[in-house]
């Protein structure tokens, strides 16, 4: 009922082909049909865990981005930030361009998930 979230902080590869495929090839050497297979788990990750949940958005700094939606971390029902575990899981990366109050913990998320070689970083 709020209309579209912009996940703060974090990036999910698209599920076409894009500009942001450039980034993901040249800092992480991550292809593009690896990419599309990570947005669609991505995509099904969410809808595990937040259709038909209430969840809350928790806001940090300005409310709306230039396309007017909301910019926010969700935190689902349990009090785990969704932002995070998406980056956690390997389904994202750190959004790099932009300061935010959360970004040192999620590099810390983001380094976990290529440790232990989650989505994105798996071979």
């Amino acid at each position: 009922g709020r209309g579209r979230v912009r996940l703060l902080g974090i990036d999910v590869p698209e599920g076409k082909d894009s500009e942001r495929d450039r980034f993901y090839a040249d800092q992480f050497d991550i292809p593009p049909a690896k990419l599309r297979a990570i947005a669609r788990s991505a995509l099904q990750f969410n809808i595990a865990n937040v259709k038909n949940q209430v969840v809350t958005l928790q806001f940090d700094g300005e409310r709306r981005d230039r396309y007017g939606r909301l910019l926010a971390y969700v935190i689902l029902p349990d009090g785990t930030n969704l932002n995070r575990l998406l980056v956690e899981q390997g389904y994202a990366t750190v959004f790099r361009r932009y300061e935010f109050s959360l970004k040192e913990d999620f590099f810390r998320a983001e380094e976990l998930a290529r440790k232990q070689q989650n989505g994105l970083w798996s071979p």
